[in-house]
């Protein structure tokens, strides 16, 4: 790595710890590689005017920027497909039982009620 992109990495994390402390996670080289391809990707098709809050919408954002932060990128078609076929495979109707047991609830309810079994 050249010398300069070292410091910018180096200044880059010092400046990332001192304004979020404990919340900041160190870059390696890898992450800041791919961050500065993306700024290029940036001005390559000139998405200077755009929101960057845009570039990374999953609704209508660019697939490149969505890509680099999605976890499942590498199967995101089959895992797309599988989330579109879950509703035709599982439908309980619109009576559904719980089994004679509590089933405790940690969501948030104005009321408590119990229903006991015998």
């Amino acid at each position: 790595m050249d010398v300069s992109y070292n410091i910018v990495l180096q200044m880059t994390n010092l400046e990332g710890k001192r304004l979020y402390k404990d919340d900041w996670k160190q870059i390696d080289e890898t992450e800041f590689h791919a961050y500065i391809c993306l700024l290029i990707l940036a001005g390559v098709y000139k998405f200077h005017g755009e929101a960057t809050n845009t570039l990374w919408n999953t609704e209508n954002g660019r697939p490149i920027f969505l890509s680099v932060v999605d976890p499942l990128a590498a199967i995101r078609d089959i895992w797309d497909d599988w989330v579109a076929r879950l509703p035709m495979m599982c439908n309980p109707g619109a009576y559904v039982t719980a089994d004679e047991r509590l089933i405790s609830f940690k969501g948030r309810c104005p009321f408590r009620q119990y229903i006991l079994t015998f």
